[in-house]
């Protein structure tokens, strides 16, 4: 489990998460910077804090409270020359196939491949 990940999750259990979902959550997780989960962090506290409703499913309380300029669209390294330290993936984003980070696939729900 990744340094930061153990606090959203035990601020998360504490609020009665599914625990089932946390290997998924945790890859998610880990696609956002530490700016932006320290942000995410925040906004889930303050809202568990006040009594608001915080989803259950880990994934969706993560990108609920994500801010909305983090959740801009994944980069396509298709056709790119430049490509990122990490593999990148086949899979499907808004109707059109392209190549992304696993992390990218994870944060926005992507199609991938049918074997």
């Amino acid at each position: 489990m990744s340094s930061t990940f153990v606090h959203i999750w035990n601020l998360l259990v504490s609020h009665g998460v599914v625990p089932s979902e946390i290997h998924a959550a945790e890859e998610y997780w880990n696609g956002f910077t530490l700016d932006e989960q320290r942000a995410i962090y925040t906004a889930i506290r303050n809202k568990i804090r006040a009594g608001k409703f915080v989803n259950y499913h880990p994934v969706y309380a993560i990108r609920d409270n994500a801010p909305k300029k983090i959740l801009q669209g994944p980069v396509n390294y298709r056709g790119k020359s430049k490509l990122p330290r990490v593999p990148i993936f086949s899979a499907k984003y808004n109707g059109s196939w392209g190549m992304y980070t696993q992390a990218d696939i994870v944060k926005f729900h992507m199609e991938l491949p049918k074997n």
